[in-house]
């Protein structure tokens, strides 16, 4: 321990010495087990001709994005940014731009409102008095015949329109009544075969007495069936006769039911007026069609419509896939 006070010098060396060499003994030994350690880093890779699938998460989401950016939405100015919402003066008064509401132009009421926010959502000018009678996309259909439609279609876009037969509208409803009437018949009910019946002419023309089985000269009808029937009648307290021939058409097989001494309707028909590519104030292609007869409308000449009932008020016809669809009158086009 003296020696140490006295060499503490030397003690500080001596040690400091032994630290050095017992780190250069473990850098010596580290050294030597370098290589084992990064072999398999060194070693070259294995050689594969697979290519890495392709992860389209992230494509699929930016491209998603890029079709539908984020848009500034608000429900107090109609969309716009940092300015105030739009109007325009009617009549002295101030009016907000997309309020209300256009009316078609033949559609009254409800039915023919067409919102001024979706006159807007299409870049429409909605203080143009005429707008809903311009087609800006060409496709044939007027801007208030887009509006109305069930859903609404795109003005703007010719390849987005409601179904051609939308622009159908009833204009007449026609009743065609028989030529010949049932008059009087000869012969045993009980036998029918071996009666006669007299047809008529309603118009100028000779009458005869016709056999069953025989055809009504100049129709196409044959004489079918007859059937015996009386009514009571309240007023005498006796009965009337309301007998009845059936004939039917050599061609078609068309039945027809005549009473005695009635008039019967032969046919009905529907008169059709057509609008696509017309104006307002244009009158449209007239359609005329029998009931029960098939017809088309352009340009879908191969789609065929059947004409099954009617009335002045309204037509029904039916699509090829079956649907029903109703065809509502012309309404005139308002002042």
């Amino acid at each position: 321990m003296d020696w140490i006070k006295k060499n503490y010098d030397r003690f500080i060396l001596a040690v400091f010495a032994v630290a050095l060499i017992a780190v250069s003994v473990m850098l010596f030994l580290a050294a030597q087990g370098f290589g084992d350690k990064f072999a398999d880093a060194m070693a070259s890779p294995a050689k594969s001709n697979k290519i890495p699938e392709l992860d389209m998460a992230k494509i699929d989401e930016a491209q998603k994005n890029f079709e539908k950016p984020l848009k500034w939405e608000s429900n107090n100015h109609g969309g716009l940014v940092f300015t105030s919402e739009r109007y325009t003066v009617e009549d002295g008064q101030l009016k907000k731009i997309g309020s209300g509401f256009l009316q078609h132009s033949r559609i009254a009421g409800p039915a023919g409102q067409i919102p001024y926010s979706w006159i807007l959502q299409y870049g429409l000018s909605p203080v143009d008095r005429n707008v809903g009678i311009k087609d800006p996309d060409g496709d044939g259909f007027l801007t208030e015949d887009e509006g109305v439609a069930k859903p609404p279609t795109d003005p703007t876009k010719k390849d987005s329109h409601p179904p051609y037969y939308t622009q159908l509208f009833l204009k007449n409803w026609n009743a065609v009544p028989f030529e010949w009437q049932f008059m009087i018949y000869d012969g045993d009910p009980a036998t029918p075969d071996k009666m006669t019946f007299q047809i008529n002419p309603r118009r100028v023309g000779t009458s005869k007495f016709i056999p069953m089985g025989d055809e009504i000269p100049g129709t196409g009808f044959k004489i079918k069936s007859f059937k015996f029937k009386e009514v009571e009648n309240k007023s005498t307290g006796g009965k009337d006769e309301v007998s009845e021939v059936t004939i039917s058409n050599s061609e078609t097989s068309e039945e027809l039911v005549l009473p005695l001494h009635k008039i019967v309707k032969s046919g009905e028909s529907g008169i059709f007026e057509y609008r696509l590519n017309k104006k307002t104030d244009e009158p449209g292609q007239i359609i005329p069609v029998l009931k029960g007869k098939e017809f088309f409308v352009q340009p879908e000449v191969n789609v065929k419509y059947k004409l099954l009932d009617g009335n002045p008020g309204k037509a029904v016809i039916q699509a090829p896939d079956g649907k029903e669809i109703t065809v509502e009158p012309l309404n005139a086009p308002k002042k």
